[in-house]
């Protein structure tokens, strides 16, 4: 994951940089290689850096350029809001800033901010993927085009897909979700071109995630991670006969017998690494 967790994010153009387009997350080709020349190799605060801008906070989004205007998204978390805003490559000057107010709470991790997923731009529009809250194009200028709702995302570590625009088409990976699937529409209105599923997990290979306060999959962020919040679910699960959704000592013991016994094929009354 591409972390950028600054309140202040220098947004480094060097002086002496060509002025190339960057269109989207990784690069003109995808590939996250600059085709430009004799670009720095250091910079610092002051050192190779045209102008730096202070963003309303953290964001995992990378900026992309096209001509003279450079894009990210980000969230306000006070406002509830969900945006892109357009700066000046020259001087870093604020040109616009555009997005919608989404009030429901969204599954995430807590070093994953909404508006994670990068702007994509091809120097007529930018479509941005605000997760949950939707799928929105602008011109240049920052007036809606056109958005699309696909309906609401929840996964415990949030999302992070950037839309890519290839000849009229503009796909998104929606997901990682339940309801995940890969989607098409033109990037002209918006209408949807195609959809297509992933294949399906097996059941019995997918572990069900759990969130709650303090936990992963908390709103907004939040939780921790590790083998635990996998093996508990599925204990609690094959363990909860009476479907309390709670363990007693009886119920655990009698799971541990079976779990022994799978073990223990032999029937050796131990059980060893091998």
């Amino acid at each position: 994951m591409k972390q950028l967790s600054l309140l202040v994010l220098p947004l480094c153009i060097a002086a002496t940089a060509p002025a190339g387009n960057w269109p989207g997350w990784r690069g003109p080709e995808g590939a996250g290689v600059s085709l430009e020349k004799d670009l720095p190799e250091t910079w610092d605060t002051n050192r190779n850096v045209r102008w730096r801008v202070a963003l309303p906070g953290p964001g995992n989004s990378s900026p992309i350029a096209w001509g003279n205007r450079v894009f990210i998204t980000q969230a306000l978390k006070s406002e509830k809001r969900r945006t892109v805003i357009c700066f000046d490559r020259a001087d870093g000057r604020q040109l616009w800033q555009a997005g919608v107010i989404y009030g429901d709470n969204e599954p995430s991790q807590e070093n994953n901010p909404y508006c994670s997923a990068s702007p994509v731009t091809d120097g007529e529009r930018v479509v941005a993927s605000f997760g949950s809250a939707g799928l929105y194009c602008y011109d240049l200028d920052g007036k809606e085009l056109w958005h699309r709702d696909f309906g609401k995302m929840n996964h415990m570590f949030g999302n992070a897909s950037s839309p890519v625009l290839y000849s009229n088409f503009c796909i998104l990976n929606f997901g990682p979700d339940p309801k995940a699937r890969l989607i098409a529409v033109d990037k002209r209105d918006g209408h949807t071109l195609w959809e297509v599923e992933p294949p399906k997990v097996d059941p019995g290979e997918q572990q069900p995630a759990r969130g709650g306060p303090g936990g992963p999959g908390r709103p907004g962020g939040g939780g921790g991670f590790g083998p635990g919040m996998f093996v508990a679910p599925q204990i609690l699960t094959q363990a909860d006969k009476n479907g309390d959704g709670k363990l007693s000592r009886e119920e655990f013991l009698a799971l541990a017998d079976v779990w022994f016994d799978k073990l223990d094929s032999e029937k050796t009354g131990q059980v060893s690494r091998d």
